[in-house]
Order: structure tokens, then C-alpha cells, then sequence
């Protein structure tokens, strides 16, 4: 007598959905494979506090297996998907190997959009991955350091003037702790020219696209470091999908930082 198979599922990403689609599945008569290009598993949310040095990259990932250790169903791939064969249905990877499957998830996540202008990027990094995080943390904290040893007042302001593209959940908590970095991680240390350690040069602003555009700026200190916080909120219309360009010819030094999304093309998986 011939043995009936599981059900194979493939979940191609192993994000929130993906992991949320295993705990789903848990009791179910069926053989899960998860395949993800990294072997761990990010919590996006706090890539921010990365980025300002706040938590360390090991704080927001962890090895995908060890969290499914307890899943015997369950078994992960390393691997890139390069395509996706319905007709046999197979999950096609990068370096030749299939995997077959009665139905798949993907789940591949979301990634950083640039509104048709994919020319930003050298300009403006993402912040999606650990990769990304520990770039804005290098840019940043380097600016700073720049700063505080750069004597032409204009020159200075650049440096510690950031802009972020996107102001939901990840835009706005960036801008605040840029500002928590400078009010409270570096400020009161021996400083000169003063403006960098202290905040009082500091110049954040946040925008995003959508039907009504929204531009805050937030603003640390006070010329001459007589205030250590201060903040300052204006409104204005600014559409960044027809923006055209970023123009730093003007503003050497002004780092832009893009946190608004758009869902990934799950095809190829590795151009996420």
C-alpha cells in the first residue's frame, strides 16, 4: 500500500509574513520549506536605532533556525530564487537546485522606492537591511566627526543637515533619534568649533508623497548652544514623486536618507 505524502508549502521569505505563515501553519499535516537569501531573520522596526548607533545589528537579528528549532516540519533553505516554473511547479534557485511545491508563499517583503528616479540611490540609501543601517550609522557619525572639526560655519551646517524621504513609521522615528543622538549621546563633551557635539547646528527634516505632502523639521539647540532642544514644525506641500531631482550641489554635505516603501518584485527574489 503506497503511503500518502504531505503537502509540500515553499514560503519564499522569511520576514514577518513568513514566519507568521509558519506559526499559522503549526499542527497541519504538511512538510514546510522556508527559503530565504540570509539566514537570519530581521525585525525592520528598530533598524533605526542601528542607524543612530543606539542598538547593535546582533539586537534586531537572529538565525532563522534557531527560531524554528522546535519545528520538525519545518526545514530552511540559504538561497536565492531566481525564478518560479508553475507549469512544474518548482521554486527555481540561483545556483540550479529546484525545490517543488504543492502551493506557495511569498513572501518576500517590501523595499525602499525612489518614485521612478533610481538615480537617488548613490544619494540616497535605503533602509531595509542591516547593510543599509550600518551605512547611515557610517555616514552619520562621520558627519559629526567631520563637524567638529570643520571651521567654515556654512560648511558645518551641511554636515549636520539630514534629509529623510518618507515620513511614516520609520521616517519620523529616524528623525527623532538623529535628534537624540545629538542632544543627548554627544552633547555636553569638549567641542571645537561648537555646533557639532552639542546640537545646535543640527538640521533634520522629513518629508513623504502622498495626496496631501507633509515637510517637518525638526530642529536641535540654538545658536550658540544656549538651548538644548528645540523644535520646530512647518507644513507645506511637497510632492517627492515629481521632485525631478536631488539637487546637493548646493548643500555639499546634506545627507539623505529614503524610508518610504514599495512592495518587492517577488521575481527575481534576489533583486530585493
Amino acid at each position: 500500500m503506497t503511503v500518502p505524502t504531505r503537502p509540500k508549502i515553499v514560503i519564499v521569505g522569511g520576514g514577518f509574513g513568513g514566519l507568521s505563515a509558519i506559526k499559522a501553519l503549526r499542527g497541519a499535516n504538511l512538510d514546510v520549506t522556508l527559503i530565504d537569501r540570509r539566514n537570519y531573520h530581521l525585525f525592520q522596526p528598530l533598524l533605526y536605532q542601528v542607524a543612530t548607533a543606539a542598538l547593535s545589528t546582533s539586537e534586531i537579528a537572529w538565525p532563522i533556525r534557531h527560531l524554528l528549532r522546535r519545528r520538525e516540519d519545518v526545514s530552511t533553505v540559504l538561497g536565492t530564487v531566481e525564478s518560479i516554473d508553475t507549469a512544474r511547479r518548482r521554486v527555481v534557485l540561483a545556483d540550479g537546485a529546484e525545490i517543488a511545491y504543492d502551493y506557495l508563499i511569498l513572501a518576500t517583503g517590501a523595499q525602499h522606492a525612489y518614485f521612478g528616479h533610481d538615480e537617488w540611490a548613490p544619494l540616497a540609501p535605503g533602509l531595509k537591511t542591516l547593510e543599509d543601517a550600518t551605512t547611515v550609522r557610517r555616514k552619520l557619525l562621520v558627519a559629526f566627526e567631520a563637524a567638529e572639526q570643520e571651521t567654515d560655519p556654512a560648511r558645518r551646517q551641511a554636515l549636520l543637515t539630514f534629509a529623510i524621504v518618507g515620513a511614516g513609521p520609520t521616517g519620523v522615528e529616524l528623525a527623532g533619534a538623529v535628534i537624540e543622538l545629538a542632544r543627548t549621546s554627544i552633547a555636553g563633551h569638549e567641542c571645537t568649533p561648537s555646533g557639532a557635539r552639542d546640537g545646535s547646528a543640527l538640521s533634520v527634516s522629513a518629508s513623504w508623497a502622498s495626496a496631501s505632502p507633509v515637510s517637518v523639521r525638526c530642529t536641535v539647540g540654538a545658536p550658540g548652544g544656549s538651548t538644548l532642544y528645540a523644535s520646530r514644525t512647518t507644513v507645506r506641500s511637497t510632492d517627492v514623486a515629481s521632485a525631478g531631482t536631488i539637487d546637493q550641489s548646493g548643500r555639499a554635505g546634506t545627507h539623505v536618507v529614503q524610508a518610504s516603501t514599495r512592495s518587492a518584485t517577488p521575481e527575481p527574489y534576489g533583486a530585493r
